[in-house]
This record gives structure tokens, C-alpha cells and sequence, in this order.
């Protein structure tokens, strides 16, 4: 990519706007494999023994791909003691991870890994950064991932295939109204008493989102476990079970509140936080409200065990059974606390028709949302987040809301085009949920990396929190002007103790743009050799010459950073094909 200067004697370069055990069957992709047409006890097999070698506590086994296998290794020395069902010693999976070492699986979550994009995914990053899951920085307890574990674990996502857009296998999209549909049938059904005092819980948006046949049928097989915790001990087991499903899928079950001793105002409570209740209401049938005397009479079943607690009912026969590293009940609600990429996004909104978020025509208004941001770009947003972000799709956009000073730091990227022809201009836009120093770098599609800002240009980079900043702004003197025929990658840092990343030293008397050098060199070596190799490779790539600095002239102030204080910083990344 050039960075093209203009000629304006306006100088900036960023302007902003308010922002408005390896469990499930190895060696299958979720997006491309269903078993709709397999027999039913091919699929009860596969399940069964899925929950046995997870309740024996079995660590999953090394792959035979040797890239893989040597992801395994840096992640069994560095991670599993945290997050693999096996190694946990007794204690609470971090983050609710449990099955780490299923690299199977783990490839298949878009939280944790962006097939095809180490940059983009939050377990590479997490070991570059060493950033810990309990607000921990640097733990000098916890083992630190070396230079070749690092580069295993980006080798090995960098070979996983990046999805196809039909990924589902064929499946039939399973909306809200249609959900909402089967609610009512099922309730004619009933004596209005009994239809009074019965909900539904819904497993069709991540049948939609596409999680493969055990999956699905493990936490089909959580509902009714779920419900036995939340009885009475003692409580007999109603005749017809403690949930009933009503389709020929077995997506969505009926729940009856006097069997698990719930009174109807409990129910009205715990919906009262359900992030997409207005959505839910939107589409339940006046037939349905008026029987259940609920406009909220479906919920996400993921949800519902989230809100409960899953994690902390008491245990039961069957809690010994294991999906993703947990029990199920557990699993069912680590369902929903994961974050969302656009096709969960789309599924957890049930529209009708198969029809896309992005098709929504609230979408442009809101387009340039931090959650937009991070859909957009093939990332992933938080549930506390998305809910009212989908709400506000369907509902009137509310106004932005100020940054959470208790959130954990976190960046959405985007750019203002997915692909361009050669010689087009491109900008980005940025929104960080927190104050801090961002730093957007350039991968061509040789590796070597350039930092695109801050520049000679636009030397100050620290942005505010909450808002949207594009690089470059309308009045910055330069522009990015993309070249070369292939995909780049665009990698924005955000640091909220550091100007710069480490190993990044700007020298505006020498270059316009730092050079960095091949980019995985960069990340693999010791901080201290990253400066040199830069000025090496400052010596043999074409470059703009910078102006010579006048006396008094501001330069960055590159002094070091105290040894203990550790670089608090968030990463994230886009690709961009260039035509």
C-alpha cells in the first residue's frame, strides 16, 4: 500500500465523530458438515461418546497435522492449565474455556480464532500480549508463550481455511415468526390453565448459527437437566418430562412453571433482562401473549441458562456429561456469553426469509456503531453489547452511549471497502470503547509490515473512547493509495499505558512511515532486537523521504517505558483483497 501526500497545509491525521477433550467429531467444519440425513442412533453414538471421554476427564490427544500438533504443544504448556477440562486441578475453567486443547472446536469459535487471520484472533493475541483473563497482567506465575510457541499458534491458524458464506450445509433458517408459529399451535393444544403457566425455550438461533448435529444435541439434552436443577428437590419428573419439544427439529421446547415450581411473576422478572426481549416480544403472536399473559412467553434457551446461573445448580445423574470441557447445563450458558460474529448475529435476530443483518434498513444509519465496526470486519461483540445494538436495528437507533470505564479495552476496525481495484484510495474507520494510543499497521502481501499511523503527518495517536475515528481524516495531507495485486492485512494496536507498541520507534527525521520489517520476524523477536531490525530494513525498502525537522519541531517521545509497568493493549485486524 503507498501512502500517497497531498499537498493541503491542513495537518491531522485522525478525525473523529461521534460513534454513533476433543469433543465433538475431529476433523469437521461446522459451517460445511450436517448430519440431517444421518440416522438417528449414528448420531446418538457420536454424542454418547463425546460425553463419555469428556467425563472420564480424557484430554483430548495431539493432532496428527504436524502444524497443529505444535499449536497443541505451546497451548498445552501456556493455556491448558486454565482452560482444558483434565489440567484444571479442581478449579473453574477461565472465561469459561474448558476445551482449549480441542483445537477442532476451538477453530470453529470466532471469539478465539479468525480462520486464516492470526492477527484477528483473540488467542493469538492474548499470547502475544500475555495478557491474562482475570485482569492479571504479566503474572510471573503464569508461563510465557516463546517466540516459536508463537509462531505455532499463528502458523496453525494462519492454515485454517476461511469459511464459505453458505456454511450452514443446507439448512432451512429457522426465523422468530416461525418459532413464534409453532408457540401457537402448541398452546391450542393446551387447557388454557395449563397454557397460562407455559413458556418456551428455543434453540433455533444456533441451529441457525450453525453448530453442528452433536452440538445441538447435547444441549438439546441440557434443557430438561437445566430444568431438573431448578425444581424443587424431590420433585418428581412429570409425565411428559421436565421439557417437551414441539417441532420435528427439536428446536424449541415447552416448559411448564408449575413443574419446576415457578410462579408466573418469577418468569416476568428474570425476561425483564433479556437483551432482546423488545425483538422476542416483536414477534410472539397475539394468540401466544394472550394465552400465556406474556408478550416475552420465548426466550433463547442459552439465555434463559445463562440468567439462571447454569453454572452454580446443584448437580444432578447426569452432570457427569460434558460438552465444549462442561457440563451441559454450563455449556448451555457458555453458548450464550460468547461473543457474536455477524452469522450469530443475524441468527440470534431470527429475521425471516434467510434475510441478512446487513440488509436491515436501519443498518446504514448505524452502520458506523462500534458493534457495526466489529460485524463488518469479520469480529466478534460482546452479548452486553449486541443486544441493544440488534435492538436498535429493528427498533429507532438510540443515541451512543458513553464508554464503560469498567470494561476491559477493546478496538473495532473496518474498512470503508472490502476489496479495491488498484490505485483506489482506502481509509479506515476505528472506535475503541476507551481513551488510548492506537497504531494501525500495514501487512502487504509479502509480510512486511509499515505502521500507517501515527506518521510524520500525524504524529499524536491517541484517540478518545466511544468514538469514531478515521485514518486518515478528510483534512489529513496524505492518503493511502493501495498498489499491489493480493490480500493485506490491516493490524490496529490500542494501548492505553504506551504511545507505541513495543519494539515500534518513529524516527520523522529519517522516514515518514516506520518501517517494520517482515512482520512475523517483528513479532517473533525479543523487543530489544525489534528496533534494529526496523532501521536494517529501513535501509532496503523504497521509501518517502521526511522533511527535515526544524528546529523546535515536536518529535515523539520515544523514552522507554518504565520496566514494571506492563503494555495494557488490545489488537484486533482486517484483510483487504486488492483487485
Amino acid at each position: 500500500m503507498r501512502r500517497v501526500v497531498g499537498t493541503t497545509s491542513e495537518r491531522g491525521g485522525s478525525g473523529r465523530v461521534p460513534a454513533k477433550d476433543q469433543s465433538v467429531i475431529s476433523g469437521q467444519n461446522r459451517w460445511s458438515w450436517s448430519l440431517a440425513c444421518a440416522a438417528g442412533w449414528f448420531l446418538l453414538a457420536a454424542v454418547t461418546e463425546l460425553h463419555a471421554q469428556q467425563a472420564a476427564g480424557i484430554v483430548p490427544p495431539p493432532p496428527a497435522d504436524v502444524v497443529a500438533a505444535k499449536a497443541y504443544t505451546a497451548l498445552e504448556r501456556s493455556c491448558a492449565g486454565c482452560h482444558q477440562a483434565g489440567k484444571l486441578a479442581g478449579r473453574a475453567p477461565g472465561a469459561g474455556i474448558a476445551n482449549l486443547l480441542a483445537l477442532d472446536e476451538i477453530a470453529r469459535e470466532p471469539s478465539l480464532v479468525r480462520p486464516g487471520v492470526p492477527d484477528a484472533s483473540r488467542i493469538y493475541n492474548v499470547a502475544l500480549t500475555r495478557e491474562l483473563h482475570h485482569d492479571e497482567f504479566n503474572d510471573p506465575a503464569a508461563a510465557e508463550s516463546s517466540p516459536a510457541e508463537l509462531q505455532a499458534l499463528r502458523d496453525w491458524i494462519a492454515d485454517l481455511p476461511q469459511q464459505p458464506a453458505g456454511r450452514c450445509g443446507g439448512r432451512q433458517p429457522v426465523s422468530q415468526a416461525r418459532v413464534g408459529q409453532m408457540a401457537e399451535r402448541a398452546l391450542a393444544a393446551l387447557a388454557p390453565e395449563r397454557a397460562r403457566q407455559t413458556r418456551f425455550l428455543s434453540l433455533a438461533h444456533l441451529y441457525d448459527a450453525c453448530l453442528i448435529d452433536p452440538e445441538i444435541e447435547a444441549l438439546r439434552r441440557a434443557i430438561p437437566i437445566l430444568l431438573e436443577t431448578l425444581a424443587p428437590p424431590g420433585t418428581p419428573t412429570p409425565g411428559e418430562g421436565w421439557a417437551r419439544p414441539i417441532d420435528d427439529d427439536r428446536l424449541v421446547f415447552e416448559v411448564s412453571l408449575t413443574a419446576i415450581g415457578w410462579r408466573a411473576d418469577r418468569w416476568n422478572t428474570l425476561v425483564g433482562g433479556f437483551p432482546l426481549q423488545a425483538i422476542s416480544a416483536a414477534a410472539t403472536p397475539a394468540p401466544v401473549a394472550e394465552a400465556t399473559g406474556s408478550t416475552v412467553a420465548v426466550v433463547h434457551a442459552d439465555w434463559f441458562a445463562d440468567a439462571v446461573d447454569a453454572s452454580r445448580m446443584r448437580a444432578i445423574d447426569d452432570d457427569t456429561m460434558r460438552l465444549w470441557g462442561l457440563s451441559l447445563p454450563h455449556a448451555l450458558a457458555h453458548a450464550w456469553r460468547q461473543p457474536a460474529d455477524l452469522a450469530r448475529a443475524t441468527s440470534d435476530l431470527g429475521l425471516p426469509g434467510g434475510q441478512r443483518l446487513t440488509e436491515l434498513p436501519a443498518w446504514t444509519a448505524m452502520k458506523d456503531r462500534a458493534p457495526a465496526l466489529l460485524l463488518r470486519a469479520g469480529s466478534t461483540v460482546r452479548r452486553s453489547d449486541l443486544g441493544l445494538f440488534l435492538t436498535g436495528l429493528v427498533k429507532s437507533p438510540a443515541g451512543a452511549r458513553p464508554p464503560d470505564p469498567s470494561a476491559k479495552l477493546e478496538i473495532a476496525l473496518a474498512a470503508d471497502k472490502a476489496a479495491y481495484k488498484s490505485g483506489e484510495i482506502a481509509t479506515f474507520s476505528v472506535v475503541a470503547n476507551r481513551d488510548c494510543h492506537l497504531t494501525l499497521v500495514n501487512v502487504d502481501r509479502h509480510g512486511r509490515a509499515t505502521v500507517l499511523f501515527p506518521n510524520e503527518l500525524a504524529p499524536e495517536n491517541r484517540i478518545a473512547g466511544g468514538y469514531l475515528v478515521e485514518v486518515p481524516a478528510a483534512a489529513a495531507p496524505y492518503r493511502f493509495r493501495v498498489k499491489d495485486k493480493g490480500r493485506e492485512t490491516i493490524v490496529a494496536i490500542c494501548s492505553q499505558t504506551h504511545k507505541s507498541p513495543i519494539g515500534v520507534a518513529h524516527d520523522y527525521d529519517r522516514l515518514r512511515f516506520t518501517v517494520l520489517g517482515d512482520w512475523q520476524l517483528f513479532l517473533r523477536e525479543p523487543p530489544e532486537m525489534r528496533e534494529a531490525r526496523r532501521d536494517d530494513a529501513a535501509t532496503d525498502v523504497p521509501r518517502p523521504l521526511a522533511r527535515p525537522r526544524r528546529r523546535g519541531r515536536a518529535g515523539e517521545n520515544t523514552a522507554a517505558p518504565a520496566a514494571n509497568m506492563p503494555d495494557i493493549q488490545t489488537r484486533t485486524a482486517i484483510t483487504i483483497d486488492i483487485e
